[in-house]
């Protein structure tokens, strides 16, 4: 059900818990409703991205132009274009929805800090103590995301240490018919 691995005075250790109290069934869900609000966040500005990705590429090719010029005509123009297209009404209203979206997020969005810390409380309530949360921080190698790391450990897949059962292959050759 959970699996950790720690480095812990330089050595690899493998934490497991096979099955979880409704304590810890509990803490998991408060900790994935904080991973939630950051993903829908996350998400939505993804999504704003790829709908505005026109817009934003000719922003960004005038940026660099406006970057790798010194002449100062050329340097005016490329100002003039670029604000040109930030008066565009597609671009003024990318600009109202990223800001909506700053809002939104804002008012949903949890301290990093307390985001490490509770998952490092999570941890240490989830394998009854068997390790700190000065270990946690110490010792646990975060791949990716935080959230990458939490579905690591809580996977619903074979994540008990037991070795996965492999089927044998069986090869069956279809004899060639002669003709």
């Amino acid at each position: 059900m959970a699996k950790v691995e720690l480095i812990i005075d330089g050595n690899k250790k493998v934490f497991r818990k096979s099955k979880l109290t409704l304590g810890n069934l509990r803490q998991q869900a408060k900790y994935e409703e904080k991973i939630q609000s950051i993903d829908e966040g996350f998400y939505e500005l993804q999504k704003l991205i790829r709908d505005n990705k026109e817009l934003i590429k000719k922003s960004e090719v005038i940026e660099e132009k406006m970057n790798a010029t010194e002449d100062e005509e050329e340097l005016e123009t490329l100002q003039n274009e670029l604000d040109a297209l930030e008066e565009t009404e597609e671009f003024k209203k990318m600009e109202s929805e990223v800001n909506q979206l700053k809002e939104r997020t804002s008012e949903k969005q949890v301290d990093t800090d307390e985001m490490y810390d509770d998952f490092a409380e999570l941890l240490v309530t989830v394998f009854d103590n068997q390790f700190t949360i000065d270990q946690v921080f110490d010792g646990l190698e975060v791949e990716g995301s935080l959230v990458e790391t939490y579905n690591k450990i809580f996977s619903d897949g074979n994540s008990t240490g037991k070795p996965a059962t492999k089927k044998k292959a069986t090869a069956t050759k279809a004899k060639a018919q002669a003709k």
